[in-house]
């Protein structure tokens, strides 16, 4: 459970059952080949009562059944694919098996189901494979009926556009030589999130931690802050940063101003929260911390506010939010520190930067004059990719895909 990052919404074409109510209607009236027999139909109208029931592993071992006897039954091939698609979107070990039933089934008989084709080229193009990715991707664009399926083109040539994206970075890839930081500071855990002070001699990341307070079981995991210090060039074993950053509640994405003496950060569903997760602060006096404030009401919402970037001159925030106003299901926002310690109410960075899609991970690099940050809308190789875009005559500029090996 990751509370600073949004959770990613799944998209169905369909409901699983109500697609299965379909292909029941219309099984009947398909012309099955000779190798299909009662044996397998039954085994497919069983699979249906346990779908409705929502008992998968049960209809799965059905429809495996009815495709024993007739491995061409394409209203089995695509029950099972979609419940694999539909019901495992988070594992992808189970997710990948929907794909080699949606291949039978356009194989055996191409306008069974159009989907099937979306959906294999979107696994093609993570496969890199651009050839084929193209080829459903087109096959399915011809099944879409203008104006009805506008949406649907859109859509579908924006991953045509990706396709070629990837196919152009694939040809000429930028130079990119990651070094991993080593089992100091990475976790068999998610480590996430990581910042380095202005000195360069204190690391600071999250990290999603298994929990350990056995009266509390609700909460398989929780995110804290860890610190790892430089010495003579070598990073220390990483511990958990002390008060006050770290509390019960789930904190992430922290920051921390050019003279070190404020620290912004993320922490979710506290009791002095306005959203399910707010932006906070901690000002520093001598050595210590002081306890965390909520940033206010001026600049949080009741909806997820998140990730916040501090920009070199100290005033400038950049963060992301889920509010209403936005372009999309996530934008970057930012707001300034007044003179008198208040801050302005955010503005939203507009549509040069923001999509309809999710944009996440802002940091504004200590020129101000460059925002990176993530994107799963604006053309790129994969889910989210890193962009930057620059600052001129106060304006953003079209942002830039930092290409292929770095972006996958």
């Amino acid at each position: 459970k990751m509370e600073n990052i949004p959770t990613k919404s799944q998209i169905h074409t369909y409901t699983l059952k109500g697609l299965l109510i379909i292909i029941f209607f219309i099984s009947p009236f398909l012309t099955l080949n000779a190798q299909d027999t009662k044996k397998a139909e039954r085994e497919f109208r069983k699979a249906l009562e346990y779908i409705n029931l929502s008992n998968y592993e049960k209809a799965i071992t059905n429809l495996n059944k009815s495709l024993e006897y007739n491995p061409n039954y394409p209203d089995a091939l695509l029950a099972i694919a979609e419940i694999y698609y539909n019901q495992y979107p988070n594992i992808d070990s189970l997710r990948l098996k929907s794909y080699q039933f949606y291949k039978n089934l356009v194989e055996i008989s191409p306008d069974f189901d159009k989907n099937a084709h979306y959906r294999l080229g979107d696994y093609y193009i993570k496969d890199y494979n651009t050839q084929k990715a193209s080829y459903h991707y087109k096959y399915y664009l011809s099944k879409q009926k203008a104006p009805r399926d506008n949406k649907k083109i859109e859509d579908v040539n924006r991953k045509l556009k990706k396709v070629e994206f990837v196919k152009t970075n694939l040809d000429s890839p930028v130079e990119f030589k990651p070094v991993n930081m080593g089992i100091n500071i990475n976790t068999i855990n998610d480590d996430y999130f990581p910042i380095l002070t202005a000195d360069e001699k204190m690391f600071i990341f999250t990290s999603l931690t298994p929990n350990e307070d056995k009266e509390n079981t609700r909460e398989p995991y929780f995110e804290d802050f860890f610190v790892s210090y430089n010495k003579k060039g070598d990073w220390t074993k990483s511990q958990k940063m002390p008060p006050p950053f770290n509390s019960n509640s789930n904190e992430g994405a922290l920051t921390i101003s050019p003279d070190g003496r404020v620290a912004y950060f993320a922490r979710c569903n506290s009791d002095d929260g306005f959203g399910s997760c707010d932006i906070y602060y901690s000002e520093k006096s001598g050595n210590a911390w002081n306890q965390p404030k909520n940033l206010g009401a001026d600049v949080n919402s009741s909806s997820w506010d998140s990730q916040p970037s501090i920009a070199s001159d100290g005033r400038t925030l950049f963060f992301v939010s889920s509010r209403e106003g936005g372009f999309g299901k996530s934008d970057i926002w930012y707001t300034y520190k007044k003179d008198d310690g208040t801050w302005t109410k955010p503005k939203n960075l507009g549509p040069t930067i923001n999509t309809e899609g999710e944009e996440k991970f802002p940091f504004i690099h200590p020129s101000n004059t460059t925002l990176y940050f993530t994107s799963d809308y604006h053309i790129g190789m994969g889910g989210q990719d890193i962009f930057y875009s620059r600052i001129e005559n106060g304006k953003f500029t079209e942002p830039i895909n930092l290409g292929y090996p770095i972006n996958t």
